[in-house]
């Protein structure tokens, strides 16, 4: 409350992105685009020779902690910026004014720069870097978490679902998947989307606010219905209740038709 703080602009950049993907309201695109433009000047956008960690090391508030410790100008905590990276990996396909991409690419790469190479800390950074004398400050060493998420986001690779908001009229759907999903579109009484699964991953998908189908096919054959999604490699279910549609496509899935008109 006292300091400007980049997880203020990362939080409040994922809230309005996702308002944005809920609603199609495009006054949350632009304040999204506004947070996410507030997160900039903590970043360093240039690195000397020696200095390996600056370009992309992010200065997590401008100020003190409590009002009385220290300056963190000059001190990169990594792991704030690299909140604020997810936040920009996220963003980045609703807004090509800016490459945002590459920005949350440099965060992590600085943190890749900030990790120990040598036991019993291999693979950890530090909670904080000194610039001046490029060194860790603290003795807490973090568990790469944040830093792996943003490093799979960055290779196009998912670690945790996402979700593609469709529209058709004053309806919408809602189709998440831990999987990439690619060219949904929702016409008519159907919905088809390409699915990009990860390997060894059975294809699962969840889609919201559905209508139980008259027909699911994948690849152009059809999908049945289990009682047990667990006990099947391939099949659909349907929770009326929660209007939930369950897909499991099978390891080897690219296209996926969802029909509530039937052919």
């Amino acid at each position: 409350m006292h300091v400007p703080d980049i997880l203020a602009s990362a939080q409040a950049l994922s809230a309005y992105a996702s308002a944005y993907r809920i609603t199609g309201d495009a006054k949350y695109l632009e304040k999204a685009r506004y947070w996410a433009w507030t997160g900039v000047p903590f970043i360093y956008f240039w690195g000397a020779p020696d200095l390996p960690v600056m370009k992309g090391g992010s200065c997590p508030v401008m100020g003190s902690s409590w009002y009385a410790r220290g300056l963190w100008i000059g001190r990169p905590v990594q792991w704030c910026g690299l909140v604020y990276a997810d936040s920009l990996f996220d963003f980045a396909p609703l807004d090509p004014s800016f490459p945002w991409k590459t920005l949350a690419e440099a965060i992590a790469i600085s943190g890749v720069n900030q990790q120990s190479d040598k036991a019993p800390d291999k693979g950890r950074y530090p909670d904080s870097w000194v610039l001046r004398t490029n060194e860790r400050s603290e003795k807490a060493m973090l568990d790469p978490m944040h830093l792996s998420a943003d490093l799979a986001a960055a290779l196009g690779a998912p670690v945790r679902p996402g979700t593609v908001v469709l529209r058709q009229g004053g309806e919408r759907l809602h189709l998440t998947s831990w999987n990439a999903i690619e060219k949904a579109e929702w016409k008519g009484g159907a919905l088809r989307f390409d699915a990009r699964l990860e390997r060894d991953n059975p294809g699962l998908f969840l889609l919201a606010r559905a209508n139980e189908p008259a027909e699911v096919r994948v690849d152009g054959a059809p999908l049945s219905k289990a009682d047990d999604l667990d006990a099947v490699e391939r099949g659909w279910a349907y929770d009326a209740k929660g209007r939930y549609l369950f897909l499991k496509t099978g390891k080897a899935a690219k296209e996926v038709e969802v029909n509530w008109t039937g052919r």
